[in-house]
């Protein structure tokens, strides 16, 4: 005879407020080409809304695997400052990465060229999960 854990009604209730939610992936923006003039610093994607804890992630496809930029994602107030970024990376050509869990505000995908005669040309795709 199989008999039934007297605790069993109390896990059961217990149980599902211990499942934790990831969130629902938001393409912001999926294969888009940009192109950054050299030696210039510009706001390619944004700005957009993120709520407290929201994660983003991002892949940079270079063209030709010859530029040289740095790239993240930041506040859309604090402009091409890469030191307040998020997800940060300096001196790439590709490159896939993210973020941790970020404050709410309005983010920008900002890319600074650092070719010296040519344009960076590049495919940016772009998701924030909340």
């Amino acid at each position: 005879m199989k008999t039934r854990s007297p605790l069993l009604p109390y896990l059961a209730f217990l149980l599902p407020a211990c499942n934790i939610s990831k969130g629902t992936e938001h393409t912001l923006v999926q294969n888009v080409v940009e192109l950054v003039g050299p030696r210039t610093c510009a706001l390619v994607e944004g700005p957009y809304a993120v709520p407290s804890g929201a994660t983003m992630d991002y892949i940079i496809t270079d063209s030709d695997g010859a530029d040289d930029m740095d790239v993240g994602i930041i506040a859309d107030t604090d402009g091409c400052d890469f030191s307040r970024g998020h997800g940060v990376n300096l001196d790439i050509a590709s490159v896939s990465s993210g973020t941790g869990s970020l404050p709410p505000n309005n983010y920008d995908f900002v890319v600074q060229c650092n070719n010296i005669f040519s344009s960076c040309y590049f495919g940016l795709s772009w998701s924030a999960t909340y």
